[in-house]
């Protein structure tokens, strides 16, 4: 293959690329799921530790989640939480799991930010990765906070999915930048 033929080959194959790039966008999910329940605390609410989760089921559902009816079953993986302002990793795969048809909703726990005592309520928030059937892992958000004074305790939990800040561009103004580096050295290479 002849230099000229080459290049026009490798240029083509560079912008082919480039285009690919900037026409395939990630489908994260956006929105928020709300959940209520019926758990039981290791003790009362002030010392509490681990909840273990009986009856959960939705309340409200946006966004991606919409198709969500109201009333859902959900379950939710029991877990340790650790004494109030206990923060830090705290893995649950998953913390919570829903089917609807042929979807699946479901949400992976890192770690907790924040777990507070306040007046009679355990709150509970944590960072993670939100999953859908068909969508990409989109950073998220989890809060719980609990109701009663005694181990038994309703709650309710919600969840929002962050839909990533794009990158503005960058990938695509690197990889122009390498097709003008390309047209040049072509440029060149012909010359001789």
């Amino acid at each position: 293959m002849n230099p000229k033929n080459m290049f026009k080959t490798s240029l083509l194959v560079l912008a082919f690329g480039a285009v690919t790039m900037a026409s395939s966008q990630a489908a994260y999910i956006s929105g928020e799921i709300e959940f209520f329940g019926v758990g039981q605390l290791n003790t009362g609410p002030a010392t509490a530790t681990s909840i273990d989760f009986r009856v959960v089921s939705t309340t409200l559902a946006f966004g991606d989640y919409a198709p969500i009816p109201f009333g859902a079953p959900a379950t939710f993986t029991d877990f340790a939480f650790g004494a109030p302002g206990t923060v830090g990793p705290n893995a649950q795969t998953p913390l919570w799991t829903l089917t609807q048809g042929l979807t699946t909703y479901w949400f992976d726990l890192a770690s907790i930010t924040i777990n507070q005592y306040v007046g009679t309520q355990r709150l509970l928030e944590g960072d993670g990765t939100a999953y859908i059937t068909g969508f990409d892992p989109t950073p998220g958000h989890w809060s719980l906070s609990t109701s009663g004074s005694r181990a038994s305790v309703t709650f309710s939990s919600a969840t929002i999915a962050d839909t990533p800040v794009p990158d503005g561009g960058t990938s695509v103004a690197l990889l122009g930048g390498a097709l003008l580096g390309l047209a040049g050295l072509q440029r060149k290479f012909l010359r001789n």
